[in-house]
């Protein structure tokens, strides 16, 4: 469950993050309560997976700092994505944000519960 041996760097809800903030990236210019919703999604998923155990989470602010980035990161390619579609790439792009962070949210829910009600023996 913890991505990284060791780190505390949780990959399932990277990729999550990633993707939505792709999505508000995209959506930004119409700014709307769907949008509203998305951001507040955003800041649940880059804090909340900091308090789920994990061996090794170094501190809250290096945590922040790089959600932030991943971010900020997926905020750029979201609003390229916007101005590209249709132009440079094809209209149908618009779309794959959301469909891969669903798909991802799937996944990591999936790596997420099979860790919490994995079957260990006792001795």
């Amino acid at each position: 469950m913890k991505g990284i041996k060791g780190s505390g760097f949780f990959v399932e809800t990277t990729f999550v993050l990633f993707f939505l903030s792709l999505d508000l990236g995209q959506n930004i210019s119409s700014f709307g309560p769907d949008s509203a919703l998305v951001l507040l999604t955003i800041l649940m998923v880059a804090v909340l997976p900091f308090f789920l155990p994990s061996a090794g989470n170094a501190g809250m602010g290096s945590w922040l700092v790089g959600r932030t980035s991943i971010v900020a990161m997926g905020l750029l390619g979201g609003v390229f994505l916007d101005f590209s579609a249709g132009g440079l790439v094809p209209e149908v792009f618009r779309t794959l944000p959301l469909v891969f962070a669903t798909f991802a949210a799937i996944a990591a829910c999936w790596f997420m519960f099979s860790g919490f009600f994995r079957y260990r023996l006792t001795a």
